[in-house]
């Protein structure tokens, strides 16, 4: 099967989901939108391409659409005309990561010499060594002590217990709205308006408990249109180091990541986040039995520490386009190390028309692994596309809108 037609049919599919799940029960929501549409976003490059790629298909579509500027919290700025477009992984890691990535269990007692036994002893601080002065790059003394290191007998892999699964997309999003709404109430709460209770009367609802057509719509925020593919935090490994470690999967690095220096995003690896950094590396080391030797300092490009092997283990979305551009191999793992998000539309959604978060819908349906690839490639590296005009070519080729006259459609391939 095609790409094209592949991401037809799971466009189709996620179709027929959102359908069941919204329906009819969802309101239809006032008969216009208040005011001009805003789309609030981080400067992240995926959140910026994906928001303008939303405020194109709404002008498209017929909406007016304010011009829209990154903001540090795009999720704090939703409203009756404002919906924001939100990493919802990265989001979690901050405000919760201990849900997101659960205390794995202790080390087993009487395991020394093992990863797990010195998980504590080594690198303490939350952004790792910093940028060591023995960092490996090129073909330099990284290459060679990882080539060293497989020149002596295989150790013996550590006994890795089961602790709790990382959390997938659809958790993080429960995550995300019961985090919002609690913020919410607590807003409130300052504000010293109390919440109506059970026994209040019966403001906004007839005898019987039913919506009356006054009752007003909800301020709750929530995902109303995620994105078909997902972000998976997955661990990277070049394609030799792959082969000559045998790697396959998270459980392979058991005892064989001490020479390896790793690298991390921001989210998982920076004084900023600490508790999300400690969690990472406890996980790692506890439930695949991987301790690497040194850190990268946070903000490093991850991909490519790998490929100019300043890293030997690196750990990003993998949509990133260089995955397959430089040939990187993406370790298996089924979510009980590494956690998983989306890119998502968070907003208050009753306050919106119906027309309007069904076609926010119809493009977020779209962004599917494959979609979200192409977006980040057309906006990335030596010839990147400026977000407006990465979100035209995207449309287009997408079947989204109509290509001008005088377009040069691009190559099957070009993507």
């Amino acid at each position: 099967m095609s790409r094209r037609l592949r991401a037809l049919a799971g466009a189709c599919v996620l179709a027929l989901g959102l359908t069941a799940c919204t329906g009819d029960d969802e309101p239809t929501g006032p008969p216009a939108p208040q005011g001009p549409i805003s789309v609030a976003h981080t400067d992240a490059v995926v959140s910026e391409a994906v928001a303008a790629v939303v405020e194109r298909h709404l002008r498209n579509r017929g909406h007016e659409v304010a011009e829209s500027e990154p903001v540090p919290q795009p999720w704090a700025r939703t409203d009756q005309t404002t919906v924001a477009v939100v990493d919802t992984l990265a989001y979690a890691l901050q405000v919760a990561p201990e849900k997101v990535m659960p205390e794995p269990p202790e080390p087993t007692p009487g395991a020394s010499g093992s990863a797990s036994a010195q998980s504590t002893t080594t690198d303490p601080s939350p952004s790792g060594t910093g940028s060591p002065s023995s960092s490996p790059s090129g073909d330099g003394d990284g290459e060679s002590a990882a080539a060293s290191s497989t020149e002596s007998p295989t150790p013996t892999p550590t006994p890795l217990p089961n602790g709790e699964s990382a959390m997938g997309a659809d958790k993080v999003d429960r995550l995300i709205e019961e985090h919002l709404a609690a913020e919410a109430e607590r807003r409130r709460a300052a504000a010293g308006s109390a919440t109506p209770s059970e026994d209040d009367g019966s403001a906004g609802t007839e005898a019987g408990g039913t919506p009356s057509a006054s009752a007003e719509p909800s301020d709750e925020v929530t995902v109303f249109a995620p994105s078909a593919g997902t972000l998976r935090l997955t661990a990277l490994v070049t394609a030799s180091t792959a082969s000559r470690l045998e790697l396959e999967t998270i459980d392979d690095l058991n005892v064989r990541c001490e020479p390896l220096v790793a690298a991390a995003r921001v989210d998982v690896n920076s004084e900023a986040r600490p508790e999300a950094t400690r969690l990472l590396r406890e996980r790692l080391d506890r439930l695949s039995g991987c301790r690497p030797d040194q850190w990268r300092p946070a903000y490093s490009a991850v991909t490519g520490d790998l490929v100019f092997d300043r890293a030997q283990l690196g750990f990003a979305y993998g949509i990133d386009p260089a995955v397959e551009d430089d040939a990187l191999v993406a370790l298996e793992d089924s979510g009980r190390v590494l956690p998983e998000g989306r890119i998502s539309v968070l907003g208050q959604a009753e306050h919106f028309p119906k027309a309007t978060r069904e076609a926010i819908r119809e493009v977020m349906g779209r962004m599917d692994a494959e979609g979200l690839t192409d977006l980040q490639e057309l906006v990335s590296g030596p010839d990147a596309l400026s977000p407006e005009d990465a979100a035209q070519y995207w449309l287009v080729d997408r079947g989204l809108e109509d290509a001008p006259e005088d377009w040069v459609v691009p190559r099957p391939g070009w993507f």
